[in-house]
């Protein structure tokens, strides 16, 4: 473009018609046009509001995690600031998990399908599909495991990292078909070793990481209704 340039315009004013001309130059500053820049991504998600889902804090309790629609935001309560991941799933998220170092983070919709993030990067490492609803899923202190639970499942999965020695973020190591409806709750115990289920079906299954000669899946019964919530007292297995 060139300085000297006329936009023209019409301008319609008591039922006349007027062509108006306005120099380019006094409408727009060409030096800030040039010195415009357009490499922007994506910050933060205006308009949208809560539907679904878990809601969880960071390991220092300074910022919530939420999923809004099929986006992930996170509000920092010190700063009174927010801020939305560019990860977008193609179903509202119905469930988070965070892991217990902070720097990733599973999402699942409703659809069954899961994505591990990494948060440094905020990209998606790899995705995998349940074909099922996730109801929850929890990292294990030692950010060794995580279970998924899906449906009557609990699905146990090594985590990626030097810690495990497994780089397939869902590395399936086993399968516990616990109860006859969905399960809604899970915890961990402190030294990542049992976890415990609690379903609509009013069980309470207590399941370990691996075979021991006294307990593999301890069944908790004589609950008159559905369990909405079950866990492990701190450094006990109470």
């Amino acid at each position: 473009m060139k300085h000297g340039v006329e936009l023209k315009s019409q301008l319609i004013c008591n039922n006349q018609l007027t062509v108006c001309s306005f120099p380019f130059e006094k409408l727009f500053n060409l030096q800030n046009i040039q010195a415009m820049k357009l490499n922007y991504k994506f910050s933060n998600l205006v308009g949208t509001v809560y539907r679904k889902g878990n809601v969880l804090f960071t390991p220092d309790g300074d910022t919530v995690i939420s999923p809004v629609g099929n986006k992930v935001t996170f509000y920092n309560l010190k700063e009174h600031k927010s801020s939305t991941l560019s990860v977008e799933s193609s179903f509202d998220i119905i469930c988070i998990a965070l892991g217990t170092g902070g720097n990733s983070l599973l999402i699942f919709d409703e659809s069954g399908e899961g994505y591990y993030v990494n948060l440094a990067s905020s990209t998606v490492i790899h995705r995998h599909s349940f074909f099922k609803i996730v109801k929850i899923c929890k990292f294990s202190p030692d950010s060794q495991f995580f279970v998924v639970c899906r449906d009557s499942d609990a699905l146990l999965f090594k985590a990626p990292g030097p810690q495990t020695g497994h780089y397939n973020p869902f590395f399936l190591d086993r399968t516990y078909a616990l109860a006859h409806d969905s399960i809604i709750t899970l915890d961990w115990s402190h030294d990542s070793k049992f976890f415990v289920c609690g379903s609509l079906d009013s069980g309470v299954r207590v399941c370990a990481t691996k075979r021991y000669k006294n307990i593999y899946v301890y069944n908790l019964s004589g609950h008159s209704s559905a369990i909405v919530g079950c866990f492990f007292e701190d450094k006990t297995y109470d």
